[in-house]
C-alpha cells in the first residue's frame, strides 16, 4: 500500500474510539498525511431535524439538529488532541445521516485514500441485527480502510461497544444497550 496523503477516521465516541485516533495518527506521522476525524451523528427517531428543543431547562430553543451536529463538533476536538504538537494538517467533520453512507460521502469529500474505523466485533444475533457498519464501509470504500480491533476494558461495560460481547451483561440489558447505543 502506498503513503497516504489524506486519512478518515470514523469515530463513533465509544470508549475505543481513542484506540482509532492512536492508530491512525501513528499511520499520519509515518506518512506525513494529514487527518479527518468523523462522526456522524443521527436524530432520535421521530425528531424532524428542524424541530426546536430546549437543550437545557430555560434555555432559549434551537434546532434539534444543529444542536446535535454542535455537540458533535465540540466532543470532536478532544480526538484532535493526542496530535497536539505533531507536525500534521488535522480537522474534524460532522456529517448527519444514515452511518456507512455518510462515511463513503465523506471519503470523497475530503480526498480521503485510506479510512481508520473501530470494530465492535459484533457476532451472531447482535451483527443481524445492527449490522457491521466497519464491514459495509470495507465492503464498499473505494479506498483501503483499516479496521481497528479494541482492547476489553472493564469501562466499556454496558456501553455499545465489544465489551458488551464480554459476557458482563444479561441478554436482554446487551439488547437494550445495543439498541439505544
Amino acid at each position: 500500500m502506498s503513503q497516504p496523503n489524506q486519512i478518515l477516521v470514523a469515530i463513533d465516541f465509544s470508549d475505543c474510539a481513542d484506540e482509532v485516533v492512536a492508530a491512525a495518527r501513528q499511520r499520519a506521522l509515518e506518512s506525513k498525511a494529514a487527518v479527518t476525524l468523523l462522526h456522524v451523528v443521527s436524530l432520535p427517531a421521530g425528531l424532524d431535524p428542524g424541530a426546536r428543543i430546549r437543550p437545557e431547562p430555560g434555555a432559549e430553543p434551537v434546532a434539534g439538529d444543529a444542536y446535535v451536529e454542535e455537540a458533535a463538533g465540540a466532543e470532536l476536538e478532544r480526538f484532535k488532541q493526542p496530535f497536539d504538537g505533531d507536525d500534521l494538517e488535522v480537522s474534524t467533520l460532522v456529517m448527519r445521516g444514515p452511518v456507512v453512507d455518510s462515511i463513503l460521502a465523506a471519503v470523497d469529500q475530503v480526498g480521503a485514500d485510506l479510512v481508520y474505523t473501530g470494530t465492535h466485533d459484533r457476532t451472531g444475533f447482535y451483527k443481524w441485527m445492527l449490522g457491521s457498519v466497519a464491514a459495509a464501509v470495507t465492503k464498499r470504500a473505494a479506498v483501503p480502510v483499516v479496521t481497528v480491533h479494541p482492547v476489553h476494558r472493564p469501562s466499556c461495560e454496558a456501553k455499545s461497544c465489544s465489551a458488551c460481547q464480554s459476557g458482563g451483561l444479561e441478554a436482554e440489558e446487551q439488547v437494550r444497550c445495543e439498541l439505544e447505543g
